[in-house]
């Protein structure tokens, strides 16, 4: 596949991901012997957008990179390097529910949050739970909760709240 070609090269050119991992980066899965840390890209979907004149010349590939490594400092580094993209990032579809990346945070977000305030006993945790409208989605719901919250401010609240909890 052509995509995997260019992933792979996107990768390997950046500076900051090779003094990271060098050249092991990896379509779908790595070799059992590959030291820590690595990268693994797969292409999780292709839609094909084909036209009244024939079949599509140009398709729109989802793509999933994983980090791994043996330390949690290290992964997150990686994971910064890997993160620093542009906001629109964040409106890209997933393929969990359609949700973009921004809900699949908020998500996450949200039920960390949910987490930590039950753990500090029912006066914190009951107006979360009492925000849980149950004639609203969930996604909804969240959408309540996080209001304005989106993009890279809403991942660094994610990425520092993920952190307590871990």
């Amino acid at each position: 596949m052509e995509i995997g070609k260019s992933i792979y090269n996107i990768l390997a050119a950046n500076t900051n991901v090779g003094n990271l991992v060098g050249t092991r980066i990896f379509p779908n899965v790595a070799p059992q012997t590959t030291a820590f840390p690595f990268i693994i890209y797969d292409v999780t979907g292709v839609q094909p957008n084909d036209t009244k004149d024939g079949v599509s010349t140009l398709d729109t590939n989802d793509i999933m990179i994983s980090c791994y490594s043996e330390t949690y400092s290290e992964a997150s580094d990686l994971a910064d390097v890997l993160s620093n993209r542009p906001d629109q990032i964040f409106n890209l579809e997933t393929q969990f529910k359609s949700w973009t990346i921004n809900d699949v945070v908020g998500h996450l977000y949200l039920f960390d949050v949910t987490a930590l305030k039950a753990l500090e006993g029912p006066k914190k945790f009951t107006p979360i739970a009492n925000g849980m409208d149950n004639e609203l989605s969930l996604q909804e719901c969240q959408y309540r909760f996080l209001g304005f919250l989106t993009h890279r401010a809403l991942f660094g609240r994610w990425k520092k709240i993920s952190h307590t909890l871990g």
